[in-house]
This record gives C-alpha cells, structure tokens and sequence, in this order.
C-alpha cells in the first residue's frame, strides 16, 4: 500500500465497495459466461432504502463486451465506484472495457 498511486488508494479505500465488500449477504451468481459474470447480493442490516441489492458486473476477457440486464422494473441505480446516483432505469447496459466492472446499488 505504501507504494500505491493515489488512483489505487481511492479504489482500495472507497467506503461505498468496502460496504458491499464487508457488509453484504446472499452474495451470488446471476449467470457466468466465458467472458461476462453477473453478481448480486444484499445488505447484512436494515437499509434506509427498500428492497435494495448490489449488482455487479465483470468483464473478464480481453475484449470490450457489452453487458445489458433487465431488472424487471425501474430501480435507482448508484454507481459505486463513481459514487454517482445514475439515475433510474429498467434495464442495466454499458460497455464494459476488457477486464473491467461495474458496481451498482440498486433500490426503488
């Protein structure tokens, strides 16, 4: 850690993923494909918010791939790595550059 940059730091040190990271239950896999993962899970206590979940995506090839999930209905979605609210939306879709992710909380 002593020898990380400052772009490191922030991701290692960032309080909303440390929250999904230490504080998430019934963590599992939605589908897995060679090249695309889809994760969610939930919060270990009571949240402010109703019916919230953590979604995950990751890229894991070398190639960009395009990741679209439909939620079933309109959620809020809160890009934790940004810590950005993303607005509300029924379906997630984006570009995912190789060997990246995204971390959404997701609430209605």
């Amino acid at each position: 850690m002593t020898a990380a940059d400052p772009s490191t730091v922030s991701l290692l040190t960032n309080p909303e993923v440390l929250e999904v990271d230490q504080h998430s239950v019934n963590n599992r896999v939605v589908f897995s494909t060679g090249e695309l993962s889809v994760w969610m899970s939930k919060p270990d206590h009571r949240s402010a918010y109703y019916d919230v979940s953590y979604f995950a995506g990751f890229n894991t090839s070398s190639n960009p791939v395009s990741l679209r999930y439909d939620l079933g209905q309109k959620y809020w979605l809160r890009d934790l790595w940004e810590h950005k609210n993303a607005g509300k939306a029924k379906v997630i879709d984006v570009m995912l550059p190789p060997h990246a992710c995204v971390l959404y909380r997701v609430w209605r």
